[in-house]
């Protein structure tokens, strides 16, 4: 698509040559600087140009009260006009008043850049604005802005969907030249603009194969967004319906056009454009590109789990299609051996854990002798992974040693407390019939959950100190390493919960000794639980989101055939 900023630049030093300026209209300060060009600029265009700029109508009309003809002055450098100011600064009800003092071809005054104030409405979004302006003067959307383009063009180009719509039922686009019409369906499929890109398929079925400047369809703009809503997939359905109904025309292009859409919507992850495309041309299925890879191996590249999860709805195909091997010998393992693309996950030995699952899926899918086989540079896939993840090994080693080291410490000095405590008993005891003092107390049956406190810490000691005399092999990072971080934070939080709830219950049972204040302090050391939980709470979910991951990413969808069916990854 052609630059954007630069097809709905509203402003600057560029002149349109079919603009030409009347000196006078102009009230900005410009050479030759006479007496009475100052006068007008003080008196004139700078009040006026400060009031449309902070919409004080008041001030505005006094002005124009005096000096009429300053409603269509140019005011800017720019070439602007007070509606123009007043636009920018979205002053609905100053535009109002404005415009009913003004001329239909007051209106349809443009800036240095050939824009009318419609444009910057365009642009802005502000469709009450362009309503006052279009109810007066029904022509304006069809004046080109500059670089040539409609109102309605620069709202599509903008991402405004509300001017959009309101623009697209007042201009006559049915008048409009195909050209212009593919250029502003690549737009509003660009812009996610999906609902308007329905309407204009709908109405005009041969836009579906028109191609804009780029060369390219609707489709295929549409195969690199990676859209998962309603309407892409209603407009993705028009769209290939549609090049089944043009029976005037002949489809062999659009028909070899069809590899490209499918590699654009495999490597942007297009995953339901995909399908429907597949459903439609089943042949596809077989394609490479020009690197002898299939849409699978780009899966496989780019660790897409939901294409790559297509493989197993094509039975005896898919063993087929893993056997093939690109342009410098790698097969699909070999890719899969390959270092993913920035992804998502947080921590390095989550990241190690996702390439290595990704390594054992796609072993599972290739032939055992592909498992040994060599590329071009003669390297095994299991030579390739280690190679390119040595440097994450080592941050994973050091990722999973820094949260072992810090929370064994303070596993292991719960365990250290409690244990001491375990042997200490509240108020003493009695020294006639060696019984604790507050042994008929509600409270002192709590005490009990210390021994709870003792166990769960020094579960977490051993977890995490197990985690320390790791071996730190790749296979440990996908399931072992993960399980013992969760269980070791799991039970440290139960050891330190309970660890409070014996020490408050240990406090609160001093009452009857004058010792309330102490409770009141040790009260506050609640939220030191709560802190930590806090803190370490995201890191021990995303742990278990991943280790679940394991065990669901390549779940097989029947998506492929089943236009019902649903994914439940």
């Amino acid at each position: 698509m052609t630059d954007g900023k630069a097809e709905i630049a509203l402003t600057g030093e560029e002149t349109n040559p079919t603009v030409t300026e009347d000196a006078t209209l102009s009230l900005y300060l410009r050479s030759p600087y006479t007496i009475e060009a100052i006068e007008k600029y003080y008196n004139q265009c700078l009040p006026i140009y400060n009031a449309a700029l902070e919409g004080d109508w008041a001030a505005a009309n006094s002005i124009i009260k005096q000096h009429p003809t300053v409603v269509r002055a140019r005011i800017t450098e720019g070439w602007e006009t007070v509606l123009h100011i007043a636009t920018t600064g979205k002053h609905i009800r100053f535009v109002k008043e404005l415009v009913a003092k003004m001329t239909r071809s007051d209106l349809e005054m443009t800036n240095r850049r050939g824009n009318t104030a419609l444009c910057f409405a365009a642009v802005d979004g502000t469709v009450a604005i362009a309503k006052v302006m279009v109810d007066k003067n029904d022509k304006l959307p069809e004046i080109c802005g500059g670089n040539g383009v409609k109102p309605l063009y620069m709202a599509a180009l903008s991402g405004k969907g509300d001017m959009v719509k309101f623009l697209y039922e007042r201009t006559k686009v049915g008048d409009w030249k195909e050209c212009e019409k593919v250029k502003l369906l690549t737009t509003c499929v660009s812009t996610y603009l999906l609902d308007t890109a329905l309407t204009l398929i709908e109405e005009y079925p041969r836009l579906t194969v028109a191609k804009d400047n780029n060369e390219e369809t609707a489709l295929h703009v549409l195969a690199r967004e990676n859209l998962m809503q309603t309407l892409a997939i209603k407009l993705t359905n028009s769209l290939i319906k549609n090049i089944f109904d043009l029976h005037d025309l002949d489809i062999t292009n659009i028909i070899k056009e069809a590899p490209k859409l499918l590699f654009a919507a495999a490597y942007s992850g297009n995953t339901e454009f995909l399908i429907r495309l597949l459903r439609s041309f089943p042949d596809l299925i077989w394609q490479s590109d020009q690197e002898n890879q299939t849409i699978f191996h780009v899966a496989v590249l780019n660790r897409d789990e939901r294409i790559f999860n297509l493989l197993h709805e094509i039975g005896s195909a898919g063993k087929v299609i893993a056997t093939q091997r690109d342009r410098n010998g790698n097969n699909m393992l070999h890719l899969a051996a390959n270092f993913a693309p920035p992804c998502n996950i947080s921590g390095a030995a989550l990241q190690m854990q996702h390439e290595i699952l990704w390594f054992k899926e796609v072993e599972k899918n290739v032939q055992p002798l592909y498992r040994e086989m060599k590329n071009s540079d003669g390297k095994t896939p299991q030579d390739l992974f280690t190679e390119n993840h040595k440097e994450l090994m080592k941050e994973a080693k050091k990722w999973v040693k820094d949260i072992a080291n810090s929370s064994i410490i303070f596993a292991t000095l719960i365990a250290t407390v409690i244990f001491t405590a375990a042997f200490t008993v509240p108020g003493g005891t009695n020294d006639k019939s060696d019984t604790p003092i507050f042994l008929n107390k509600r409270l002192f049956g709590v005490l009990s959950i210390s021994g709870v406190a003792l166990s769960f810490s020094t579960i977490s000691t051993l977890m995490f100190s197990s985690i320390l005399s790791s071996r730190y092999t790749e296979r440990d990072f996908l399931r072992s390493l993960p399980l013992k971080l969760v269980l070791g934070m799991m039970t440290l939080f139960i050891s330190m919960a309970t660890m409070m709830v014996a020490f408050c219950t240990t406090f609160f049972s001093s009452d009857q000794h004058g010792l309330v204040w102490i409770n009141v302090v040790f009260t506050l050391i609640v939220p030191v639980l709560v802190v930590y939980v806090l803190l370490k709470c995201p890191l021990l979910l995303d742990i278990i989101r991943s280790t679940h991951r394991t065990r669901t990413l390549f779940w097989p969808c029947k998506r492929l055939f089943d236009s019902h069916a649903t994914c439940h990854v």
